[in-house]
């Protein structure tokens, strides 16, 4: 599901001095009911068709699957949230992720967190690369740690605005990735 990540990306909104809150952005919202609402064009005009025509059958062979595809997607787009919540008053975040398979939650008191990394996450799509940026927070668990992305965009200024709230509320610094000096430009070599 690499696309879907492409389509998630997230705003940061500064609410109130108590709360700080990254949310999905309305474009996965907007994009789901696009593509529902093509499949249900693509269903109404296979639909239409009553005249038998030597094609009919190969009609139905491509535009079902197509529109069961399409339908599917947008189902998963159209239901599809995200929020981060930042609250300086009880020095925690919550975190809840959720649409049609899955409900996650999980909360993070402010002591609990090791250090927070913006870093990229590369991802082919067709044979062109496409590039999102993430926020992780470290957070000690029982016995190590783990990490949880709070943020994603395709801009680097979002991903490092969003760092750089969690960095002033939190106190604790930016780790930047050294992978993304491993990004190639347009003018890099390529090495096999």
């Amino acid at each position: 599901m690499g696309f879907i990540r492409v389509i998630k990306c997230m705003k940061v909104e500064d609410n109130c001095p108590i709360d700080v809150t990254f949310r999905t952005s309305r474009f996965s919202v907007i994009f789901g009911a696009l593509l529902i609402l093509g499949s249900l064009i693509i269903i109404f005009k296979i639909a239409l068709r009553t005249v038998d025509s030597p094609f009919s059958s190969f009609i139905l062979a491509i535009g079902i699957p197509t529109a069961a595809i399409l339908l599917f997607s947008g189902i998963l787009l159209l239901t599809h949230r995200k929020s981060v919540i930042i609250n300086k008053q009880f020095s925690r975040i919550e975190v809840l992720e959720s649409g049609i398979f899955q409900r996650n939650r999980a909360t993070f008191l402010f002591k609990d967190i090791l250090h927070i990394e913006v870093c990229p996450i590369d991802e082919c799509l067709f044979a062109s690369r496409w590039c999102s940026w993430t926020v992780k927070v470290y957070s000690k668990r029982n016995d190590g740690f783990e990490a949880f992305r709070l943020f994603e965009s395709l801009e680097f200024t979002a991903a490092e605005e969003a760092g750089q709230v969690l960095s002033q509320i939190l106190g604790k610094p930016i780790v930047w990735n050294s992978c993304s000096k491993l990004i190639p430009s347009f003018s890099s070599p390529v090495v096999n």
